[in-house]
């Protein structure tokens, strides 16, 4: 847990309605359709989630430092 945020946590829970419809889907079936602001809001959420995992990585975190000192 110490190497955990709260704010890794708390956009991991996010995940929970995503991995929810789609267990719905496989014990269910596909008679349902999501929405296109369904599909938007699930690719921001994975986008946010896999942004995150990048950039708290070592190598993210040495891209980022230097973005911040102005050498690209």
């Amino acid at each position: 847990m110490k190497s955990l945020s709260p704010f890794t946590v708390s956009i991991s829970i996010n995940m929970e309605p995503i991995y929810a419809i789609l267990l719905a889907l496989v014990f269910f079936g596909d008679d349902e359709y999501m929405s296109m602001g369904f599909y938007a809001g699930a690719f921001l959420i994975l986008l946010t989630v896999m942004a995150n995992g990048i950039l708290k990585s070592p190598r993210g975190k040495r891209i980022l430092n230097r973005i911040r000192s102005g050498n690209q």
